[in-house]
């Protein structure tokens, strides 16, 4: 489960409509999906606060590890996103849960296909905080879904 770490993240969403200022939450949300989808790991981790730590106990610097790693054994990555719940709490910030669809095409390096699924579900919480003048992702919480 950790080499799905932080990939599975955040999803795609519409955007907002034209002329209208974009959402901070939907703005984290679908620049995850669209780093995760082009494999840009670093474009990935700009949504994570440097003091990031999963409830699995994983601390920002492993996941940026494991995202590294997830996202260099696919040669692409679809995400969607169901089921998005925001409850916006005072102060800035605002936990959000959802449900991840993530389908892609393992590479196959010695084998590496035969380890790796091409698609899988996997049920969010976020809690995400303002930071450097923008929201970013502080605390994660995932699990498969079947």
């Amino acid at each position: 489960m950790k080499r799905r770490t932080f990939l599975l993240l955040p999803l795609a969403a519409a955007l907002a409509a034209c002329g209208k200022k974009k959402d901070p939450v939907q703005s984290v949300l679908d620049g995850v999906v669209a780093a995760a989808e082009k494999g840009d790991a670093s474009g990935l981790m700009a949504f994570v606060a440097e003091d990031f730590k999963a409830a699995n106990g994983e601390s920002r610097a492993d996941a940026e590890l494991n995202t590294k790693r997830y996202l260099m054994a696919y040669d692409g990555l679809k995400v969607t996103l169901r089921d998005v719940k925001v409850d916006k709490g005072g102060g800035g910030g605002a936990f959000v849960t959802f449900r991840a669809d993530i389908a892609g095409t393992p590479k196959n390096i010695g084998g590496l296909a035969a380890y790796l699924p091409s698609s899988g579900s996997y049920r969010f919480e976020l809690r995400l905080v303002e930071s450097d003048g923008r929201m970013k992702i502080a605390w994660a919480s995932w699990q498969g879904v079947e």
